[in-house]
């Protein structure tokens, strides 16, 4: 039986024989080395993610936060809505949903078409010494998310600077000076933002949420108005670089998929649903018991700590057919029912934008080129957060 060792190289390359292993213990399987329950089963997953009262993201990824920040930076750390339970977390959501209605998605699109345009346009002009992640799988969302915020351009590099320094702080290989630094750094930066937001507003998200005193409601404080920058710069570029990446490394290790993408580029988006799935940006979050309750059988004291494993849950055969296949058919019609984007109330806000950026990425590249090959060995995230790469060697073959 495969262990699962969320430290582990290997098993971080290739989660998915440890997930299987997961799953298939009687009840629920235990992580020593995190003290927590792995939770593996589609069902199991679906039913703590929708009992949001009971199975805590405070008392989960709270702590897992407050863990990863020490000293000042604990007081810094934001308050995403992520680390959040309802009330408070309900309402905190309904005010940042209105940045991400569908019909402001749906505006957004012609700027996100021409951001895609840019940096495909770039891949190809690197010839042989094109870089997936560093051409287009980075900067481009990271551009998206800044040109929502109203962030100049001349910023877009400090930006996903502090990102990866945050998200390392969940890396097998952290740095607890960087993500302190990155903390102190990215709530004065916002914080200068928002003042300026607040003396001369403009369509931005961030001026959307600085008007909100202005509608009749509460005045957010700054603590909340930087905490909501934060999440929406980090959600915002994180998955749909992880995204593109898994995506990409499908399409290398199976032409006949890219060509059927080709032929018919209406599979696109299914296809996006289909590596959602396969191979989640999202792998893992977690959660802590609020009261004891019982769970797959096994009776859990209050305080228990719960590893949700969206990734092995996308893999259950038990809900899947053929479960380690990719397969262009299987979300073709109706509504996918994969947890990539987690599921009940923290379900992720961003997943209509990450859904489009991923469509118009794929369909601008594979429009602009002929074939795409791999010119070396790709390199995977060390996170058991994450799965995507930090390197895919790339030549994308001008159509």
């Amino acid at each position: 039986m495969t262990t699962y060792d969320p430290f582990d190289a290997g098993v971080l390359a290739d989660p998915y024989p440890a997930y299987a292993a997961a799953r298939a213990t009687e009840g629920l399987a235990h992580e020593p080395l995190l003290d927590t329950w792995l939770v593996s089963r589609y069902d199991d997953v679906v039913a703590v993610l929708r009992q949001a009262r009971l199975y805590s993201s405070a008392r989960g990824m709270g702590d897992l936060a407050a863990m990863a920040f020490s000293g000042d930076e604990q007081r810094l750390a934001p308050r995403l809505l992520i680390l959040e339970d309802p009330p408070v977390h309900t309402t905190l959501r309904r005010l940042v949903a209105r940045g991400f209605t569908p019909s402001r998605i749906l505006d957004s699109a012609p700027m996100v078409q021409a951001i895609a345009d840019r940096h495909v346009a770039e891949l190809l002009e690197h010839g042989t010494d094109g870089e997936l992640v560093r051409d287009l799988a980075v900067p481009f969302p990271v551009r998206v998310i800044a040109e929502l915020l109203g962030i100049p351009p001349s910023r877009f590099a400090e930006f996903r600077g502090w990102s990866e320094a945050i998200m390392k702080a969940f890396s097998i290989t952290p740095d607890p000076a960087g993500g302190n630094a990155a903390i102190e750094a990215i709530n004065e930066f916002f914080a200068e933002v928002i003042d300026e937001r607040r003396s001369n507003p403009g369509d931005d998200l961030v001026s959307l949420l600085v008007r909100r005193g202005g509608e009749g409601e509460d005045p957010l404080t700054l603590d909340e108005l930087v905490s909501f920058c934060i999440l929406l710069l980090i959600a915002g570029n994180e998955t749909t670089t992880n995204l593109l990446g898994n995506a990409l490394l499908v399409l290398l290790e199976r032409p006949d998929l890219e060509a059927a993408l080709r032929a018919d580029p209406a599979l696109i988006a299914p296809f996006v649903e289909e590596v959602l799935r396969y191979d989640s940006p999202v792998q893992s979050l977690f959660r802590g018991l609020s009261e004891p309750a019982t769970l797959a059988g096994v009776d859990l004291p209050e305080g228990a700590r719960i590893m949700v494993l969206l990734g092995a849950a996308n893999r259950d055969g038990a809900h899947y057919d053929a479960p380690d296949e990719v397969r262009l058919d299987r979300f073709a019609t109706g509504t996918p029912d994969h947890v990539a984007f987690g599921s009940g109330v923290h379900l992720c806000l961003g997943a209509p934008l990450a859904r489009l950026e991923a469509k118009v990425a794929l369909t601008t590249l594979l429009a602009a080129t002929s074939e795409l090959r791999a010119t070396g060995e790709p390199t995977r995230t060390a996170s058991f957060l994450l799965r995507g790469c930090t390197s895919v060697p790339l030549h994308a073959v001008p159509a």
